[in-house]
């Protein structure tokens, strides 16, 4: 039985390969478990791939993103290894490389307030604040989330510095309302 007091996390999911709307609803329902109870969902959103200079072209395919809150009594590096453990049984057609197409991505975006700063976890993640994609999703589930790296940080005020910079057509753009028990 899950402590829905003790860790309160949200993750953030993305994925530009198959049907990436499929993929995302059978990731969130792997996620949806003993280990993890989904408390709420974002809107989805479609953006541009992030990619680094010197990627592939053909891995200039768009993502598919979205946000889920809940609970888990799994900590930090176990919630991890849970999270890469769903991506393996849903990619199945990813080439190696972070920067890569694939069928999901999961991200750990918040736990109980935390800064974890290890090598191969960072929570909030140091980009975060960079990443319309991520922080959509994130104010559909709460719109007062603050980032624990940040002080006086507004999660509406820094969208829309955000926004400021960004052209409207390359901004995400919602897709559809995602419910996880569908």
């Amino acid at each position: 039985m899950i402590n829905h007091s003790k860790n309160f996390v949200i993750l953030a999911l993305g994925g530009n390969l198959g049907d990436r709307y499929k993929n995302l609803k059978s990731t969130i329902k792997l996620i949806n478990s003993k280990n993890f109870k989904i408390k709420k969902t974002s809107n989805f959103y479609e953006s541009k791939a992030l990619l680094k200079d010197g990627s592939k072209p053909e891995w200039n395919l768009p993502f598919l993103n979205c946000a889920i809150s809940g609970y888990t009594d799994l900590k930090p590096n176990d919630l991890l290894d849970y999270t890469q453990n769903i991506e393996r049984i849903i990619n199945t057609n990813r080439e190696k490389g972070n920067w890569s197409p694939r069928e999901v991505d999961v991200d750990i975006i918040f736990y109980n307030n935390e800064i974890i700063d290890q090598h191969d976890l960072k929570i909030p993640h140091l980009e975060i604040e960079n990443r319309l994609f991520v922080l959509y999703p994130i104010k559909d589930l709460d719109s007062n989330w603050k980032n624990p790296r940040l002080e006086n940080y507004s999660l509406n005020n820094h969208i829309e510095k955000l926004e400021k910079k960004t052209p409207k057509n390359e901004r995400p753009q919602i897709i559809n309302k995602l419910n996880y028990n569908d």
